[in-house]
């Protein structure tokens, strides 16, 4: 660099004269020049970028956990509540006591489905089992962290791929046993479903061909009506009547027979005045002539009385005359159709018995006084007509409305009855284990597969790894922390599973039934017979005990659950007393939920301050990083920025790359995400950075 710059001195202090070069040197020497002058820039310019580029922090994230504290302050009450732990999807088969009800330790309260604890006891020994693989594999890993040669982590990863072949092989049995369960509900479900269903379709075809036989009962019906209208207007039933009387009134008169000639004049009154008319007109004749007679006899007394005594009076006899003409009037009036009728019947009768010529003229005569011809009868007969083909058409269309109804109803029988067949088909294949599961445990078998191969694999590894170690030997340090976290997690689990599976068999053990664990009054009973617990039943007892209660947040409340231990100091007693976390209520209308504890058997008083901790950690994250890593922009979305390496004019940069993330969980430290960024997530800077900044490394000075 020194002599380049001499040099460059040089060529710009030299005299005039020394430069009698030829214009091609001179060239040469300016390109040179312009060369010395860009080197010097660049030079400049990445010092100067060295200046201005902010120095960053950056990390990979990494597996860990979240550590939670929540405290504040609660009060002491009078009375405690204790909640009983229940057991979701399993069926209540008894209940022994009711809410209200004092009841002691010991003291039976319900009791379980015992197929139901069953089944699920042996889901829980299923995982169990594969818990129990999952920690051998995890002790596999562990033990792999340590050096080894190629054979011995050859030999480990063979171990693992055993244990991979047996946990998939688990979660094919598992998943096998849980889909028969589910296909045997479900298709037992089916079937009764479609069998009722077949029956609904059956009972509605029976109502379908009940209704359409009444329908068509009844436009028969109006169509028999209709012919039998019209039919009568055809026949002339009063013509008919009219000579039926006339005829035995002809046979009457021919056989001298006073008796029958009485009936058929009769007859003939009944006719002409209609059956139920003449006999009230009959009465009205009668009292007619009894109010004349009474006219008479009053007029002949009152004649004799005055006759013999002061002789007549003029008003008095024109009254007793008008009574008897009024009288003599009304009963004229009544019977003067009587008479024309018996003077048209006395000529008939004449001329039957003497022959006479006009006995033709005489029938004719009390023919016409019988009969009425209905000059209207033709436009009756028309509409009698009309209605009959308006009744038979009716009848049609009803028929073929019904038996399209019918043809639907019974499609409508055929198809629930296939339906209910291919169900009842189905449902027998699972009680007779002939159902295909192959495409609904397709996922699980191809697990086996995968394992099987890298069994095979892992020999060839081993095969492959004996033979180079007889050259040389690796070592291979894995991260044991993080190993042994897993392991820790993994032992977790399966003593969590174990102690589910315990519960339950303790439970079987007494054929289900659970009792009281404490003495109390039983405030709230959620199990019902019939029911299975879904998880929102409680039972609650009322104890005599203190009970210490506080208000959290609903962010706080996330990080805690029922069974937590509470470290509460009572007043200002430094002493921390472990309770146990009964209840969180739900929240309040200010937002706060309730947390409840039983404190144990010590002098309290109502009221009394208590402040409270709970230390809790979160479950394993695949991805942990620190909580300041963390960027929020204006729409309230977080994000990293991670520093990616670009490449630019003046070389390859690392430049700070905007990338979104979904935040799991975090606490005051480390903040868990999905899985993101892989490495290089920006944690801090020397200056204020943004998406597309210039950076550089602090590890890389």
């Amino acid at each position: 660099m020194g002599k380049l710059r001499k040099k460059l001195l040089y060529e710009l202090q030299r005299e005039p004269e020394e430069k009698k070069l030829s214009l091609q040197a001179r060239a040469g020497r300016l390109f040179v020049g312009f060369l010395i002058l860009m080197l010097l820039l660049t030079f400049v310019s990445r010092a100067a970028a060295s200046v201005i580029t902010a120095r960053v922090d950056a990390t990979s994230p990494q597996k860990g956990t979240l550590k939670f504290e929540v405290s504040g302050v609660g009060t002491l009450g009078a009375k405690a509540e204790k909640y009983l732990k229940l057991h979701e999807g399993i069926r209540i088969a008894a209940v022994f006591v009711k809410e209200g009800q004092n009841v002691e330790e010991g003291e039976l309260l319900f009791q379980y489905d015992v197929k139901d604890l069953e089944d699920i006891l042996d889901d829980l020994e299923d995982e169990v089992v594969k818990a129990e693989l999952n920690l051998q594999k995890e002790r596999l890993n562990y033990k792999a962290g340590s050096e080894g040669g190629e054979e011995e982590r050859a030999e480990l990863t063979l171990e693992r791929a055993k244990l991979d072949l047996k946990i998939a092989k688990e979660t094919l049995k598992s998943a096998k046993k849980n889909i028969i369960k589910e296909r045997i509900k479900e298709k037992k479900d089916a079937y009764e479903e479609a069998d009722k269903a077949y029956l609904d379709a059956l009972e509605a075809y029976d109502d379908q061909e009940d209704k359409k036989q009444k329908a068509v009962k009844e436009a028969n019906k109006r169509l028999e009506e209709a012919k039998e209208a019209l039919e009568e207007l055809y026949v002339d039933q009063d013509r008919i009547d009219t000579e039926t009387v006339l005829a035995n009134f002809k046979a009457a008169v021919g056989n001298n027979n006073s008796k029958a000639v009485s009936e058929a004049e009769a007859n003939i009154f009944k006719r002409y005045y209609g059956e139920a008319e003449y006999e009230k007109h009959r009465k009205e004749v009668e009292r007619a002539r009894k109010a004349l007679s009474r006219a008479n006899e009053d007029y002949w007394n009152w004649m004799a009385e005055a006759l013999g005594e002061e002789g007549l009076s003029s008003s008095e006899y024109t009254r007793y005359r008008r009574a008897i003409e009024d009288a003599e009037d009304a009963l004229a009036e009544l019977t003067k159709k009587d008479n024309d009728l018996t003077a048209a019947m006395g000529n008939y009768r004449n001329a039957i018995l003497y022959n006479k010529t006009d006995i033709e003229k005489a029938y004719g005569a009390l023919h016409a006084m019988l009969y009425t011809e209905d000059k209207d009868k033709e436009k009756l007969i028309k509409a009698a007509n009309k209605a009959v083909i308006s009744a038979e058409e009716s009848l049609e269309e009803t028929g073929a409305e019904w038996q399209k109804l019918m043809d639907k109803a019974e499609r409508a029988v055929l198809e629930a009855e296939e339906a209910k067949n291919k169900a009842e088909e189905q449902y027998d294949e699972i009680r007779n284990n002939t159902y295909d599961y192959s495409q609904e445990v397709k996922a699980e078998e191809m697990q086996v597969i995968t394992a099987e191969r890298n069994l095979e694999d892992a020999k060839i590894g081993l095969k492959a790894a004996r033979k180079s170690d007889a050259d040389t030997a690796q070592n291979n340090q894995l991260n044991r922390q993080l190993q042994r976290i897993d392991l820790e997690l993994v032992e977790m689990e399966l003593e969590s599973k174990k102690e589910a599976a315990a519960e339950i068999k303790d439970i079987l053990e007494e054929d289900g039934k659970v009792a009281s664990p404490v003495t109390g009054v039983l405030v709230e009973l959620g199990a019902v017979i019939g029911d299975r617990i879904t998880g929102a039943e409680r039972v609650c007892f009322a104890l005599r005990n203190y009970g210490f209660e506080a208000k959290v947040s609903r962010e706080e409340a996330k990080h805690l659950a029922v069974g937590d231990e509470m470290m509460v100091q009572v007043g200002d007693s430094r002493e921390e007393l472990a309770v146990l976390l009964e209840n969180i209520s739900p929240e309040d209308a200010q937002g706060k939920l309730t947390i409840t504890g039983i404190m144990p058997k010590g002098n309290y008083s109502v009221g009394t301050p208590a402040s409270f901790k709970v230390s809790k950690k979160s479950e394993q994250y695949r991805s942990t990083i620190p909580v300041q890593a963390l960027r929020m922009d204006e729409n309230n979305r977080t994000y990293v920025l991670v520093a990616v390496e670009t490449n630019t004019i003046l070389g390859n940069e690392l430049t700070a790359l905007r990338m979104d993330v979904t935040v799991l969980g975090k606490d005051h430290t480390t903040a868990a995400i999905e899985d993101g960024p892989p490495d290089n997530i920006i944690v801090s800077s020397n200056k204020n950075i943004k998406a597309g900044d210039r950076v550089r490394l602090n590890d890389n000075d």
